[in-house]
């Protein structure tokens, strides 16, 4: 039984090194972590190939950490839904998806593994109508209010009444 709580405790340690604790995230670790994941399973099939190729290579790196980045925003978007459960943070989680697609697909494009993706019949390119999804959605989460949420020392009839 003293074997079972040491373990339950490492655990503990473990957990609260890595993401400080079990209630509180280490924003500065986690974006370490997912830029450590991000960069090493992006290395080899977009930045290895053009690392002597300078002009290139600063291109991917910026697309890079843009990826790492809106990765980053994602999770901690996720995680501020999974505690508060507010509508205008799912949609802003669902903009920072559609910003991780188009960075990544920029990426893609800067390192020359995949071509402009247009839409045929209307020769539009597949990452504008994505930005324009993204801005639409951010849009919504700053417009949309919270109709479940009632402010502190206000009366639920004046707070319908808004």
């Amino acid at each position: 039984m003293q074997n079972n709580s040491n373990n339950s405790s490492s655990s503990s340690n473990y957990r609260s090194y890595f993401i400080g604790g079990s209630n509180n995230i280490s924003k500065p670790r986690l974006l370490g972590i997912i830029a450590a994941i991000v960069t090493s399973v992006l290395t080899i099939p977009v930045i290895f190939p053009h690392l002597l190729h300078s002009e290139m290579i600063i291109h991917i790196l910026i697309h890079l950490v843009s990826v790492i980045i809106s990765t980053f925003l994602i999770v901690v978007s996720i995680l501020a839904y999974n505690k508060t459960k507010s509508t205008k943070i799912l949609f802003m989680t669902f903009g920072f998806f559609a910003l991780l697609i188009v960075e990544y697909m920029y990426l893609l494009n800067a390192s020359d593994n995949i071509f402009e993706l247009l839409i045929p019949n209307f020769n539009i390119e597949l990452s504008h109508v994505i930005l324009l999804i993204m801005v639409t959605l951010f849009g919504t989460s700053f417009l949309k209010g919270n109709k479940n949420k009632v402010s502190e020392g206000s009366n639920s009839e004046d707070s319908n009444n808004k």
